[in-house]
Order: structure tokens, then sequence, then C-alpha cells
């Protein structure tokens, strides 16, 4: 017997409002490779568009769950009391901070990606029922499932001499390998019912960790790393071996194929760096140059983020107002450009002040107490929430920037939301038994 229409109905808007949060994490590729395929680089009218686009299909979707989301607003627990009040305060603040502070174009920027992405990402998240977390699992693996197989495609044609590599011209490498990365961690919330469909999820994992390998960053291998470690915390039975095989492999694999095309070079370089000239046996030549290193510069950023924080420590120096003053910077001639620091922690510090700094703290740390409240709760959205969280806590201290983060925006969401149905319940449970035990007593 076929299901009544309302049920297929209230699937189908389950199954749209889920793959509208999947595809606001893991589908920007998609616009880039069309805008490669009618030959249009991205410009900011484009890319604006896009954003507002996928912010819209978010709060559309959001709308439609909006007497859950008001439900959680409102559960008596501190932590989400917390968290609400941070994102709140953390989101507005940075917005007044672009305005009031903020000189350049990158800072307006970061403002737009936080007003058109990454809160309507987390709003959407918030109001999603635990049901539909298992949609954007699906989306994100299948929108990563279709990057990765034109990513390996397109290594097999690529030459040997490839430095950083990315399949889609307009793709920075450090995306590329999020993309893989994202959808390696979603795999693992998926409940496979039998031992083959297991051995497929572990070989899903094997391809993400490959192709998160592959375009040699670093961040997005220890990001990917991160959220199956968090995530296989949740569900430890289930999970660790499919987590240790996959990544094992899929790091194996990818490192091999990195040579093929010469970006593991990039990846396994010393925390010295490459040398930009190699040193000829014979003493002819030019000398080689000095190292550069990303992790040199990246640990620039951070202690000098973190000494010049003091000097304005209220209301901050303003977004995208840190100054490029690196040794590297000079060697490559942009030095005193206008940059952000590459780490969360110190932006929040740096460019937002103690008004940013405290509930940027305070949004990570209540997330991470949801996180521990939710360990073992082995339900395919926890098991999601947690992934991501894992991810969004190594990607952010590695490349982040807070308002253009929206995985870390929405892993917080979704811990401290479905923490707060996990509260709930045992309420509810009470107050049915209380209800009950007074309707036994009026009876009798």
């Amino acid at each position: 017997m076929p299901p009544p229409r309302g049920h297929l109905a209230a699937l189908a808007a389950e199954s749209w409002q889920g793959w509208a949060l999947g595809f606001s994490l893991n589908g920007f590729f998609v616009y880039l490779a069309l805008l490669d395929l009618i030959d249009v680089r991205p410009r900011t009218a484009f890319t604006g568009v896009w954003y507002a686009g996928v912010g819209i299909l978010c709060l559309a979707a959001a709308w439609s769950n909006r007497d859950l989301l008001l439900r959680r607003l409102t559960t008596p627990a501190a932590i989400v009391r917390v968290y609400a009040i941070a994102a709140g305060f953390l989101a507005t603040w940075f917005v007044v901070n672009v305005l009031v502070l903020g000189r350049s174009s990158l800072a307006l920027k970061f403002a737009a990606l936080l007003i058109l992405w990454s809160l309507p990402a987390a709003i959407l998240a918030a109001s999603s029922p635990g049901r539909q977390f298992r949609n954007a699992a699906w989306a994100i693996v299948f929108l990563g499932a279709v990057y990765v197989l034109i990513e390996f495609v397109a290594v097999a044609r690529a030459g040997s001499d490839v430095t950083r590599f990315t399949p889609i011209a307009s793709l920075d490498p450090i995306s590329a390998g999020l993309i893989a990365g994202l959808a390696g961690v979603a795999v693992l919330a998926l409940q496979p019912r039998t031992r083959r469909l297991q051995i497929l999820q572990t070989v899903a994992l094997v391809a993400f960790a490959a192709g998160a390998t592959v375009p040699g960053s670093r961040g997005p291998v220890l990001a990917t790393v991160g959220g199956c470690i968090a995530g296989t915390l949740v569900a430890w039975r289930r999970l660790w071996i499919v987590a240790l095989v996959g990544l094992a492999v899929g790091l194996a694999i990818g490192t091999a194929l990195g040579r093929d095309v010469g970006s593991d070079a990039y990846l396994m370089q010393s925390v010295a760096g490459l040398e930009d000239t190699p040193k000829r046996g014979d003493g002819v030549g030019p000398a080689p140059t000095a190292a550069i290193s990303t992790f040199n510069i990246r640990r620039e950023w951070l202690r000098a983020a973190m000494a010049q924080a003091p000097d304005r420590p209220i209301f901050g120096h303003g977004v995208a107002e840190f100054v490029d003053d690196t040794p590297e910077a000079h060697r490559m001639g942009i030095a005193g450009a206008h940059i952000y620091p590459h780490n969360t922690l110190a932006e929040a510090a740096f460019s937002l002040g103690l008004l940013g700094l405290l509930p940027y703290l305070a949004l990570v740390l209540t997330g991470l107490c949801a996180f521990i409240g939710l360990v073992r709760r082995q339900s395919e959205h926890v098991v999601l929430a947690a992934a991501l969280g894992g991810f969004a806590f190594v990607a952010t201290n590695v490349s982040g920037e807070i308002g253009a983060d929206a995985v870390l925006w929405t892993a917080s969401a979704a811990l401290v939301m479905l923490y707060a149905d996990r509260v709930r319940r045992p309420d509810a449970s009470a107050a049915a038994s209380s209800l009950s035990a007074r309707h036994e007593v009026v009876n009798s």
C-alpha cells in the first residue's frame, strides 16, 4: 500500500531542506565549474548573486522549521542560552566592526559572506530536525563524489610539474582539498545496514581522503583527520575500523597521486620549506634562495596578530586590517598587504578585540560542551554534527576567518541544538509521567 500523500509531502520537504544545507556547505565548486564551462571568470557580482541565492534557499528551509527552532532556543539549558547570546553578539559585532573600522574590500567581502552564507547555513542547521541531517550528509557526500570524479579525471590528464593541484581553474588548492575532505567526514554519518554497504562506506572514505590529499595542501588533510576523529568518538564501535582503514589507505593513495602530478613536494615539505632554486652539484649557477615555508608564514602571522592585539584590546584593529610583514612577504614583493591572520582565535583577538574574542570563545566552548554531552549518541545526525565540528575546529585554526567559516557556524549550531533536543526529551517524559499520575489519581 503506497504511503499517503501527506507523508510523501513531508518526506519531500525534509529532503530538500537537508539538501539545501549540504549544497550550501559543499556546492560552491558547482558554481565555479559552470563559470569555467561558459568561460567566465568569477566576479564579485556573479559570486554575490550565487551566495545570496544559497542564503535565501537556506532561510526558506529554516522558516518551515521555525517552531522547532523556537522550542530549542527556549530550552532551559545554560549551554543553549549562552550559545544564542554569543552567536548573536559575535555576528552583530563582526558586521559593525567592518562598517566602522574596516577600510578594505576584503573586510566587506567577509561581512557579505557572513550575512549571505555562514549565518543562513547556521540558522538552517539550528532549525533542522535530526532526520534532516541525514539528507544533508547524503548531499555533502554526493557533491563530494562528483567533485572527486572530476579531480581524478584531471589527475590522469595532468603533467608532473604541478606545485598545488586543482581540477577547476577558479578553485584554490585549499578549497579543492576541503571539498573532498568534507565529504569524507560526512560519509561517516551514514549508517550502512549490511557488511557490503559498510565496505562501500570505507571505499568512499578512501576516495575522499585521497581527493583531499592530492591538491598538496596540508590544512584540508588535517581537517579531514580531525573530523573523522570527532565523528568516530561519537560512535566508536561502529566507525573506528572504517575511519582507520579509510584514512590510512586514502592518504597513501592521495600522496602517490600527488607524486605523479608533482603536488606531493608541497605537501611533504619540511617546516623549513622548499628551496626556490635547487643547489647545483658543480657549484655553477645561482645560489639557492632561502626557503619559503607556509608553516613559518602562518606562525609569524599568529605571533604578530597576538602580539598586536593588546594595542586595541576592546574594539580590535578591524577585520582584514592585519598587515603582512613577514620576511617571506618582503621576498615575494607583497609586504604591507592587508590580510587576515588565518586563525580564528587570532582573528577574533586582533580584529574584533574583547568584544569579539569573548563571544567567539563562548561559541566554541558551548559547541565543545554539547559535543561532550552527545558522545555515544550514535545516530546519524549526531555523528554528522560531531564530524563537522572536528573538521571545522582544525580547518579554522589553520586557514580560518570568522565571517567565511560557514562550517564552524553550522557545526556549533547543530551540536548545541541537538543537545537541546536531548535535554528537552527527559523533561517531556517527566511531564508525561506526571500527567499520567494525575490521571490515575483522578480516576481512582
